[in-house]
């Protein structure tokens, strides 16, 4: 991940940091991320980027751990729950997005 940090002349120099969290520190609450678009699964409205998953649960769970989304939508948490080694349960009332995310585990992505 990179980010910028002020010097002390109030100059701003690149930063660069391969860890998703430093080990035994809070991260921050700001997160530089790309922009998801909605190229791949254009049947949902509020795709978000699999780094955004990918990180929060890197950062707040271990390996065989349960991530719970409870607004599953078409499915990017599973995606990344399950490449990160973590079991899932996704929850999603809408069945046109139930669809998305069933299609994306039929291509296998999460197997």
């Amino acid at each position: 991940m990179t980010y910028s940090e002020r010097t002390t002349k109030g100059t701003l120099k690149p930063n660069y940091s391969g860890r998703v969290c430093h080990e035994w520190k809070a991260r921050s609450n700001v997160w530089d991320l790309g922009v998801a678009t909605n190229g791949t699964y254009p049947g949902h409205p509020a795709t978000f980027p699999e780094t955004l998953a990918r990180d929060h649960i890197l950062s707040w769970s271990n390996e065989g751990d349960i991530v719970l989304d409870p607004f599953s939508g078409s499915g990017t948490t599973a995606k990344m729950a399950k490449l990160m080694g973590r079991q899932f349960i996704g929850i999603e009332i809408n069945p046109e997005y139930c669809e998305i995310a069933a299609e994306r585990l039929r291509q296998g992505v999460l197997f």
